[in-house]
């Protein structure tokens, strides 16, 4: 009877002590600034780009297409993709991604021959553009709504780690938002807003992209980006996208990639709707050698 009251007391200097470490734990956050966040992250994409000159990866796509922003998506609308995707650094241009279709729905659309990880393995002065016909190639697997065919710029998930390169922050406003744990890491929000032209991402009407990074507030490691943006398509219509890409530790490379990608696009005026979830695995790294006039 004599142990119980030790227990409690036990338990309730342990339940102080984890309230006076969060309470320093934000302090701390709360005295961080963007001009120290904005550097740390520069220099993590920088050092990034250098460790990462390519990577090969799985991916499994699904795309739905909705009638409606809430309406149901009809069976034909909804589509499975599996691809190997190739991710090139190409520099000041940013991620460049080769998504390569070998399954739609469950059936192969041909013989996985690992067209993509060959061009790298065996590299010729054309190998860029034989990945840039594959691409084009695949494109064709994905979904659209009824009478508008979207042109994807958007849909890999390294796009946004452009507007965080040094040579391009001053492009952009940045500002501090709140913190969370992802991952058992202390994550600062660092919104973004592109101010100058031409865009990073090209639009027929120079659309801004804005968005948010989380990044680890101790060594810059971006654990989740969004991306936003809004474009004209017609004097009519316009589309509102939104690209969300989670990213993992990959142990056997030491390296955080993309462990998911979530996007959306909203069609106006016709409240129709593309969503798309894609989740990426058997990670590969090469080393390349880029142009970086390559478009």
């Amino acid at each position: 009877m004599r142990r119980h009251p030790l227990r409690l007391i036990g338990s309730s200097a342990c339940t102080v002590l984890c309230l006076l470490t969060a309470a320093a734990s934000a302090r701390t956050m709360q005295s961080v600034t963007v001009e120290e966040i904005l550097p740390l992250a520069g220099k993590y994409v920088e050092q990034y780009g250098r460790a990462l000159p390519a990577v090969l990866a799985q991916e499994d796509y699904q795309q739905v297409v909705l009638a409606g922003l809430r309406g149901p998506a009809p069976a034909a609308s909804t589509r499975k993709l599996r691809s190997d995707l190739l991710v090139i650094d190409a520099g000041r241009l940013g991620w460049i991604a080769y998504r390569d279709v070998f399954e739609v729905d469950g059936h192969p659309v041909r013989e996985r021959q690992e067209r993509l990880s060959r061009l790298l393995a065996q590299p010729t002065p054309d190998s860029l553009q034989q990945a840039r016909r594959i691409a084009a190639e695949s494109a064709r697997f994905n979904v659209n709504a009824t009478g508008v065919k979207l042109d994807r710029t958007l849909n890999t998930p390294m796009v946004a780690l452009l507007f965080l390169r040094p040579a391009n922050q001053s492009r952009s406003t940045f500002k501090l938002g709140k913190t969370s744990q992802i991952d058992g890491l202390t994550c600062v929000a660092l919104g973004f807003i592109e101010q100058a032209k031409p865009r990073l991402i090209g639009s027929n009407a120079e659309a801004t992209t804005q968005g948010t990074f989380w990044v680890d507030a101790a060594t810059g490691v971006v654990v989740q980006s969004e991306m936003r943006i809004e474009t004209v398509l017609s004097v009519q219509q316009f589309v509102r996208s939104r690209i969300t890409v989670r990213y993992a530790r990959v142990a056997k490379l030491d390296l955080w990639l993309p462990q998911s990608m979530d996007e959306l696009y909203e069609l106006h005026p016709s409240m129709q709707s593309i969503t798309g979830h894609a989740t990426y695995g058997e990670f590969r790294q090469f080393k390349v050698t880029t142009d970086e006039s390559v478009k």
